[in-house]
């Protein structure tokens, strides 16, 4: 229901629907007495109560004036006269004619009962129509009524846990974009401890005590204003200000977007490697240079759509003209436009500020030794001539080449030059306004890979009165739209279009969200590297154009990707993007493959011993570690037990097709079934306060296809709460045969583009692939069948290319690790020693493990207990920072920290069955340290004026929040799934070791959070007061593990 309610304006019962439509028109009690009456049946009654309709329009609108509601026809003509009427209008959706055509020369096509459309798949929600429940409707309601519904109103089936299926109407994953930003606008309601805080957080707002005349003129100021203040996706709007808004007749002239974002996502990957300006960068003349910047650009929407489309009903036709013509009626801002012009066309200047600012390296002076990629908050200094300095010739080694990549202060200094020299100092107003505007550069240049900067960002500061061009305009909303416009085309035609030119800006796998930028000349010498090694080892061989050009045309191959380079610490990681249309093919090769993936995934679930110890995540890890454990402690079995990790070296790029492909073809064959149906619909679901649609697909075979979506969605989708669920009507049958021959085609035809060159990959399989995963584990199940032989009492697990085995045997570990180090040439299977771990000597040079936790994939397995706590070494050299991304917002901050525990809170870490309650109370106050470091990473960002010194209890109430939600997630997830009372946790217990982390990480930055730790201190003790009046050994056990501070490992990772 809630979903419904917020894409519709009028959501209503049938039954209240249609008493209401009567009553627009007059015989409401007519219609009220036929509806009900004594004797119906209860599916009829539940049809009248439980089905929901939708609108958007008035209630009653496009109904008849006259209804007659004696029916004439059958319900099934009905529905035909309807779904005909819906074919007609191509330009309009509706559910309930999906599948429907217009004839065509389709030969597969049936012809429809109604003889003028076709249907290749028949739609299941006609079907509704000849139930009794809906035939008795239509005798009540009558013709044109019926009609109306089917033609002109959204209706919803419920299927039970508060989903539903939409059976007429426009879908609604269609209405998701038309409503997204008033989706993205409503105010979520904030709770901590089962309470609304809303009310608390606007109480807030209010002021104590009267500004002085400094801090009106202050407040007052057009820059102090919150445009679209509804929004809460951007800086701080769900935040109580203590500045007053000033009002603005927005019925005149609408404001600049508030949250218009900067479309940093073209900047990425540049393809091109030419240090080169566009030539869209110089504009022809000064009429040409105001189009551009004040035409072209609308900042008042979050799209970019030029100022000529946008309409003029809510703006007067002369503050329409000021606002898009504005430039021409004020002389002043041609010569400054005329200067700027004059500056883009000067191309040394760039190249000389370039060179000084982000120097090149000498390449060949350069002498091989590896390094690592410098961090975050290292010296600035040029490791470009660090290289140089070496001294000694010789061709630089990958890991050299990637320590020359220029820093952000780099960066950022290039581009306060240049935009000093090019942009004249009057066009920002004053040297204040440049200073505000060169810091937000500074910011744009030091965001994450996933962050983005608003237009309200950029204005925010920003004196518009200075600006002495606007002083013919009058309207101050106008005059600060213009300076948008202005600011905005630096940002997206100088700045952004400077940093695609000249530098290929990327993210690397150790950092993992810090943007990288290197010079495009350097960049060119990685790329050449990166392939010239994977020519070496045979995975890629180079081809003309004109032989991939053939080989698409005639269907040997799917089509062609692009490959991009991800670097590491000291190599480079090749991804395949398959999801462009590149080549001749009208589906891109991910679109293509798509079912394939949708069949293996089917193939696995029937039968999981296919993809033998492979591991898809923490609950099969969970699951298997769990089992193990338990039976070993039922069999009182406490001997020692033997670890052993290991890594396969460049697991996906050794992969041999011909193994591979008989590996699947295997597992084609060992289902019976030679002919798969793949369904197609949508769903919408609630995510954090925010729809957002999935499209999804589900494998059949004939024998158990069920034809009617709703029993298909009753049992296959009962999982689902809060949803609404769409029936595409589109079914896609797929043999044995096309899909071993579309899995043929990509294995041994595989064409690969690196610029503007052409290759075929003859070993491997790509890394971005929709099929790598399912495939790489297939491959390995193969090898593990063939090879390993694990025995009772031992476990062995695979996470795509790592390997866990645990067992008593010591002659079985040293057996395992002797069988991976000498490596399995039959699938060209060998381990990367570097990254191999055991917990007892071996003759290999293997590192041992000589503590009691045992490192695999994030997780410390301790070798004599089996608890298992999070492994918090991995962020080690890494800032926190790096790891998340960060918007400046409440909402940003509260859903960005509730998915990090909500990703921790897990029965692995918190099942006390498995764990003790010391280890599960620790486990939690890690997780809750981590958790306040976080919320100090997010403060730091946050603006001056918003920070929690600011509202200390509002910030008191989201940390609450936090923690309540941790409780529930443990509670919901694990706590609850055992009947016995011994194994669940208090929420006295949470929240305390939730206040004292908070508290620990907080009071060592004493100056930004003063007040909200004296708020954080008094709760803590009233909670501490409680924990001693309970429980007297919890509390002891709650003291010992939090007496430290903060764990040692917490101490390398950087804030």
């Amino acid at each position: 229901m809630e979903i419904i309610n917020q894409l519709f304006s009028h959501v209503d019962s049938l039954h209240h629907f249609l008493l209401k439509t009567a009553k627009v028109i007059g015989s409401s009690q007519e219609l009220e007495d036929r509806l009900l009456r004594d004797g119906d049946s209860d599916s009829y009654r539940s049809l009248l109560h439980d089905v929901m309709v939708g609108s958007t329009d008035s209630v009653g609108a496009g109904v008849p004036v006259s209804v007659d509601y004696t029916p004439l026809t059958k319900l099934s003509e009905v529905g035909i006269n309807v779904i005909q009427k819906l074919v007609k209008k191509k330009c309009e959706k509706n559910v309930f004619s999906f599948g429907h055509y217009e004839l065509s020369h389709n030969s597969a096509a049936q012809i429809s009962s109604c003889l003028r459309s076709e249907y290749a798949y028949p739609n299941h929600t006609n079907a509704l129509l000849h139930c009794r429940a809906w035939k008795t409707l239509h005798s009540r309601i009558g013709d044109q009524l019926m009609m109306y519904l089917l033609e002109r109103q959204s209706m919803f089936v419920p299927v039970g846990q508060d989903s539903y299926i939409q059976i007429t109407g426009v879908p609604v994953y269609d209405m998701i974009s038309r409503i997204e930003g008033t989706c993205s606008q409503l105010n979520p309601t904030c709770h901590y401890g089962g309470k609304d805080i809303t009310g608390m957080v606007s109480n807030m707002g209010k002021r104590k005590r009267t500004m002085d005349g400094k801090q009106q003129k202050k407040a007052l100021h057009p820059s102090c204003e919150q445009p679209d203040s509804q929004g809460i996706d951007g800086m701080m709007d769900d935040i109580p200000c203590k500045r007053p808004k000033i009002i603005v007749d927005s019925q005149k002239v609408q404001h600049y977007s508030h949250h218009k974002q900067l479309p940093r996502k073209n900047m990425f990957y540049a393809r091109n490697l030419r240090e080169k300006l566009p030539n869209s960068f110089h504009p022809t003349c000064v009429d040409d240079l105001v189009e551009e910047v004040f035409l072209k650009i609308d900042v008042t929407t979050a799209a970019s759509v030029s100022m000529a489309t946008v309409s003029h009903d809510k703006c007067s036709e002369k503050d329409v003209r000021e606002a898009t013509l504005g430039v021409t009626v004020t002389s002043a801002v041609k010569p400054l436009l005329f200067c700027l012009l004059e500056n883009l066309r000067k191309k040394s200047i760039i190249y000389s500020l370039l060179n000084y600012h982000c120097k090149a390296p000498q390449l060949k002076t350069c002498r091989p030794r590896a390094r690592r990629l410098p961090s975050r908050g290292e010296s600035s200094q040029s490791a470009a001539d660090k290289v140089v300095r070496r001294g000694k010739m010789g061709g630089p080694t990958v890991a050299q080449l990637l320590e020359t990549h220029s820093r952000h202060r780099q960066v950022y200094l290039f581009l306060r030059s240049l935009l000093k020299r090019i942009v004249p100092l009057q066009l920002f107003g004053s040297p204040y306004n440049r200073r505000v505007f060169l810091k937000n550069v500074r910011k744009f240049v030091g965001l994450g890979r996933y962050e983005t900067l608003q237009l309200g960002e950029i204005m925010r500061k920003m004196k518009v009165s200075h600006c002495k061009w606007l002083k013919s305009v009058k309207n101050p909303v106008v005059r600060e739209n213009l300076v948008a416009m202005v600011l905005w085309w630096i940002m997206t035609r100088v700045v952004m279009v400077t940093l695609k030119s000249y530098f290929y800006i990327t993210e690397t796998g150790p950092y993992r969200y810090h943007t990288f930028y290197f010079r495009k000349r350097l960049w060119m010498t990685l790329r050449a590297k990166g392939v010239s090694d994977f020519l070496k080892l045979g995975t890629l061989a180079p081809m003309s154009e004109k032989e991939a050009m053939e080989m698409m045309h005639a269907g040997i191959s799917l089509g062609c990707s692009q490959l991009r380079l991800l670097p590491k610490l000291s190599s480079l990681r090749p991804i395949v993007s398959m999801g462009l249309g590149i080549g001749t093919q009208a589906l891109s090769v991910k679109q293509q493959l798509s079912n394939v993936l949708h069949v293996l995934s089917y193939i696995k679930n029937m039968n999981p011993g296919l993809v033998g110890s492979s591991v898809f995540g923490l609950d099969d890890i969970y699951a298997q570690w769990r089992n193990f454990v338990l039976k070993r402690r039922a069999a009182e079995d406490t001997g020692p037990l033997y670890f052993v990790k290991a890594d396969i070296e460049k697991c996906f790029d050794t992969i041999l097709p011909e193994k591979l492909y008989s590996v699947v073809e295997n597992a084609l064959n060992s289902v019976k079934a030679s002919e798969f149906i793949i369904r197609r619909y949508a769903v919408v679901l609630n995510m954090r306060g925010r729809l957002r649609k999935q499209f999804r697909k589900s494998v059949h075979t004939l024998t158990d296809f069920e034809p009617d979506f709703q029993k298909f969605t009753k049992s296959s989708l009962k999982h689902l709460r809060n949803a609404v669920i769409v029936d595409q009507v589109m079914y896609r049958h797929e043999n044995k045969e096309s899909l071993l021959s579309l899995i043929k085609t990509h294995l041994f035809h595989n064409i690969i583009k690196v610029g503007r060159r052409y290759y075929h990959q003859f070993r491997g399989i790509s890394q971005g692939s929709v099929l790598s995963s399912m495939l790489c584990n297939l491959y390995y199940a193969a090898m593990e069948r063939d090879v390993f032989a694990v025995s009772e009492g031992e476990l062995l697990m695979r996470h795509v290319d790592d390997f866990l085995f645990v067992t008593p045997h010591l002659e079985n570990a040293r057996a395992f690790l002797k069988r991976l180090s000498d490596g399995i040439k039959e699938f060209n299977c060998f381990i990367n020693k570097s990254k191999t771990l055991a917990s007892f000597e071996s003759d290999d040079i293997i590192p041992v493990c000589s503590a009691a936790l045992f490192p695999w994939c994030g997780l410390c397995l301790h070798m004599a207990t089996l608890e298992v706590m999070v492994d918090y070494s991995r962020y080690n050299g890494l800032n926190l920072r790096d790891t998340m991304t960060m918007e400046c917002g409440v909402r940003a901050l509260r859903e960005t920290l509730a998915f990090s525990l909500k990703q921790r809170c897990h029965g692995i870490f918190l099942d006390i069955q498995l764990n003790s309650l010391p280890t599960v109370l620790l486990s939690t106050y890690k997780m809750f340290l981590m958790t306040a470091r976080r919320f100090h990473c997010f403060m730091k960002k946050f603006p001056t004026g918003r920070k929690a010194n600011e509202n200390p209890a509002f910030f008191l109430g989201l940390i609450q929040e936090l923690i309540h939600l941790f409780f529930c997630y443990g509670k919901h997830r694990v706590w609850d799934k055992h009947k016995d009372p011994g194994t669940r946790i208090k929420e006295d217990l949470t929240e305390w070791l939730g206040l004292r982390a908070f508290l620990q990480v907080l009071r060592k930055h004493q100056g930004g959070y003063f007040k909200l730790l004296k708020l954080l201190k008094t709760r803590f003790s009233r909670c501490e007061r409680k924990m001693k009046l309970t429980t007297s050994t919890t509390y002891q056990n709650l003291t010992e593990i939090t007496s430290q501070g903060e764990p040692r490992e917490f101490d390398d990772i950087m804030l």
